[in-house]
């Protein structure tokens, strides 16, 4: 997994990234909850597309993310787009995600 702390409009907005060619619902939901992040980007890179997902509790509508990112669409939780230059420019912001620091508290349980 990778994460991202990324500002989207006046918030500030926890981001994960994986990646997957199938079962990207499965692999989003268990992404969501391993990291703790609000929204993951799910990036098939046979396809070369990104699928975005996020948790309940978030407020940001993932169509107009995917739009925005990648020239993609969608309804208010989820959406895709193509792989862009766009969306390869945003996700060098994100990180190696640690597991083990999930395991041993020192993230908090955010899931």
């Amino acid at each position: 997994f990778f994460t991202a702390d990324l500002s989207v409009g006046d918030k500030n907005i926890k981001f994960a990234s994986t990646f997957a060619s199938q079962y990207i619902n499965e692999v989003a939901d268990h992404t969501l909850r391993i990291t703790g992040a609000d929204v993951v980007l799910v990036i098939n890179l046979e396809q070369k597309k990104v699928s975005y997902r996020k948790k309940d509790t978030c407020s940001l509508n993932m169509g107009k993310i995917a739009q925005k990112w990648g020239d993609g669409g969608g309804h208010h939780a989820a959406a895709g787009s193509a792989l862009t230059d766009n969306v390869l420019a945003i996700a060098e912001h994100f990180k190696p995600y640690d597991v083990a620091l999930r395991s041993t508290g020192k993230e908090g349980d955010q899931g």
